[in-house]
C-alpha cells in the first residue's frame, strides 16, 4: 500500500532532522578492500580510473540506506548495497570489454553473472 505524500513528506523531514548515522571504524576496512581492488584493475585494464570519490560515495549511500531505515547504525547490508550501487555504476562507464572483465572480477560484492 502506497504512503500519504503528507506521512512521506514527516517521514523524510525527520529522518533529515533527527537521524545522523556513521560508518563504524570496524567497516572501513571492507570498504578499503574494494576501493584497493578497484583502483588495482582500473589501474591494470584501459578503462576510467576509479577515485577516492567513489570511497566517498560508499560512505555517502551506506550511510543515506541507514537514514531511510531511521536508524542511527550503518549495517554490512548498507555497505554492501552501496558497494554494489558504486560497483554497478563503474562498471556500465567502461568500454565493453573492460565492463565484462571487471564483472567477472567484482561478481562477489555484485549480482553480475
Amino acid at each position: 500500500e502506497p504512503i500519504p505524500q503528507d506521512m512521506l513528506r514527516k517521514y523524510i523531514s525527520y529522518a533529515k532532522r533527527y537521524i545522523k548515522p556513521k560508518l563504524s571504524s570496524g567497516d572501513l576496512p571492507k570498504v578499503s578492500q574494494v576501493y584497493a581492488e578497484l583502483r588495482r584493475e582500473s589501474v591494470t585494464r584501459e578503462g576510467m580510473p576509479v577515485a577516492v570519490r567513489h570511497v566517498e560515495s560508499i560512505i555517502r549511500m551506506s550511510e543515506a540506506r541507514a537514514g531511510m531505515r531511521l536508524s542511527e547504525h550503518v549495517t554490512s547490508e548498507d555497505i554492501d548495497a552501496a558497494i554494489a550501487v558504486m560497483l554497478s555504476s563503474f562498471i556500465g562507464t567502461q568500454k565493453l570489454s573492460v565492463q565484462k572483465a571487471l564483472q567477472k572480477k567484482f561478481a562477489r560484492y555484485t549480482h553480475f553473472h
